[in-house]
């Protein structure tokens, strides 16, 4: 708007006017706006005013860090502070932020920011800016107590707001920084440059991180909420600057994998509050899908890479937000590649199978461990099992990709110690694949188990596996063949059982009389001639009841492993059918515990 160059003096009037309502106002909105009004002139502008606009751009870094500088040396000061959890002198150490150096530093830092979110700051001024900054975040992230220690070494008076806004302003330099070094040429990027930028970002990196840890011992004092957020803003930053360091083109800029996976455990802790009634927000659910995105394609998983199949984890756990934010996840998955999402879900199976394997090795550890760790594995399975559907083609395709990994991992090489990983982790996806690919399961599975000593206990976790996979590959008419034969074997065995406490009464009763009991006496003996073999077969029958139940235990059991969600249905109204079964008039007045039915007489036979 102003092409003339006898409007120079008006223009730089003009910006000058918004520096002035940049350094007198706090209103985030208004610094904004002056913010991006003077880095547009200054670096997209025209050209013909863009000098002039660059010139007021530097005096504003130039005067933002030379109040940085003098801030700097007032909030850290080198001397011992007692701190005492008994002693109220501890509200001495809350900073007020609402006037004196504390409000001056947010100020300050809030103008830094604005500034940063739409240009990066000349390199001379804004080199002194980050420093301060860097060096204030480095302080006040270690300012925290050790296990043992009673005082600071240092006092650093550094508010939670402050702390968010140094969080965010290194973030953003960090950000820039990396942006150009990765547009740049390659025939002007030194190898010296390259160095110290990954030496800044690392230890920037690691200072925001550990900020994020200790926000509530450091501003645990100004109450729950206050701490939670500081958190909250500090993992952000972080989540930031990995999706932008991440996701650069130059591999010098991107990030280490040792870095992601400490970025992913200060985010786990925003997004799995220590109150187990409290679910996570919006804001912990945007953190932790940004991080497992950029994981699962950036990610270096061979090297303990882990955000991506630990943010699956939280399904179902972490409330509603969490759920729809890993639903998203795992779409952006799938639009990529079926295999990638399949092998994200058995990676995090296989690290809870790993917690399972690591307490069951352990000796000096308890019992009770192994299986609470078996119980979040079975759990963690039927949780992502759950959103799968077996009507749908695209979840049977990603379902079966899944399932191949798994037996890859534990049957080729054949690794017995696996074995447990396909019953407690495969077993939930089964029912989700067709019956053409459980008829492929089935027949590596046997194969395999034909190389597997039979005297190694942990060949029965495959066998309950391969039974499992057997019946789904039955189809369902099929399948219900299946369990009407294995009903009909058990009812065969619970009658030859009853023949067999028939005879043993008898021979009780004879031994019993060789001793001389007399009738009275012996409480096996029939008690009345005119009792009925109806009523005898009962009495028989209430001797064996803790026996029968067990049994009926073990057959709900394998009810519940039935191939499909309709096969399950069926067989819950065979066992309704079977209670409603008529019973003979005689055990009308017996107690209804009784496990088998006493069928009815036949008419035919009275006539």
């Amino acid at each position: 708007h102003y092409p003339l160059r006898q409007r120079d003096e008006e223009f730089q009037s003009l910006l000058e006017t918004v520096k002035n309502i940049l350094f007198k106002r706090i209103d985030p909105k208004v610094l904004n706006s002056a913010a991006k009004s003077i880095a547009f002139c200054a670096n997209d502008g025209y050209e013909g005013t863009r000098s002039v606009a660059v010139k007021v751009f530097v005096s504003i870094a130039e005067q933002l860090g030379e109040k940085l500088s003098q801030l700097g040396d007032k909030v850290i000061v080198n001397r011992t502070v007692n701190v005492d959890e008994d002693d109220d002198e501890n509200d001495a150490l809350i900073v007020s932020e609402d006037n004196g150096d504390g409000f001056t530093l947010k100020c300050a830092l809030l103008r830094v920011s604005a500034l940063l979110k739409h240009a990066r700051l000349p390199k001379l001024e804004g080199e002194v800016v980050f420093e301060v900054m860097a060096k204030l975040l480095d302080e006040v992230s270690r300012n925290v107590l050790r296990d043992g220690e009673k005082k600071l070494w240092k006092e650093v008076r550094i508010g939670p707001t402050s702390a968010g806004l140094l969080a965010e302003g290194v973030m953003y330099e960090m950000v820039w920084r990396g942006i150009d070094l990765s547009e740049s040429e390659p025939e002007r990027v030194t190898e010296d440059d390259i160095l110290t930028f990954q030496n800044t970002r690392d230890k920037s990196l690691t200072s925001l991180i550990r900020l994020a840890e200790n926000a509530d011992k450091l501003f645990g004092k100004y109450g729950s909420t206050i701490a939670l957020d500081t958190r909250r803003k500090c993992t952000a930053a972080v989540a930031d600057a990995v999706l932008y360091l991440k996701m650069a083109a130059e591999t010098s800029v991107s990030l280490p994998p040792n870095m992601m996976t400490s970025a992913w455990r200060a985010a786990d802790k925003i997004m799995t509050p220590e109150d187990e009634s409290l679910d996570a927000d919006v804001n912990a659910a945007k953190i932790g899908y940004q991080l497992a995105l950029v994981d699962a394609k950036c990610g270096d998983h061979a090297n303990g890479s882990v955000a991506a199949p630990a943010f699956i984890s939280n399904f179902a756990i972490g409330g509603d937000h969490l759920d729809a934010a890993i639903k998203g996840f795992m779409t952006e998955l799938r639009r990529d590649s079926q295999t990638k999402l399949a092998g994200t879900i058995f990676m995090a199976l296989a690290d809870a199978y790993q917690v399972v394997s690591n307490a069951m090795k352990d000796k000096d550890a308890d019992d009770d461990i192994a299986q609470r760790a078996i119980d979040f594995l079975r759990d963690l399975a039927t949780r992502i099992a759950s959103i799968f559907s077996p009507s749908v083609q695209r979840d049977r395709l990603v379902v079966r990709s899944l399932t191949a990994d798994c037996v890859n991992y534990s049957l080729l090489p054949l690794k017995p110690e696996r074995f447990a990983f396909l019953d407690y982790a495969v077993s939930a996806f089964i029912p989700k694949i067709s019956q053409v690919d459980a008829k492929n399961v089935l027949e590596v599975c046997e194969k395999q188990l034909e190389s597997v000593d039979e005297s190694d206990k942990r060949s029965l976790n495959l066998k309950d596996f391969i039974e499992v996979v057997r019946v789904r590959s039955l189809g369902r008419s099929a399948a219900k063949i299946e369990r009407e034969r294995k009903a009909a074997a058990r009812k065969a065995a619970k009658e030859t059982e009853t023949e067999t406490s028939f005879e043993e009464d008898n021979e009780i009763e004879t031994d019993s009389e060789l001793v001389g009991a007399t009738p009275g006496s012996n409480k096996t003996r029939k008690t009345k001639t005119s009792s009925t073999p109806g009523s005898e077969k009962r009495r028989t029958l209430e001797t064996k009841k803790n026996f029968a139940k067990i049994l009926e235990n073990e057959e709900s059991k394998e009810t519940t492993t039935i191939a499909d969600e309709g096969e399950a249905a069926d067989a819950d109204m065979e066992d309704a059918e079977q209670q409603q079964q008529p019973v003979n008039k005689e055990d009308e007045n017996a107690s209804v515990e009784d496990v088998v039915p006493v069928q009815k007489s036949s008419r035919r036979g009275r006539r």
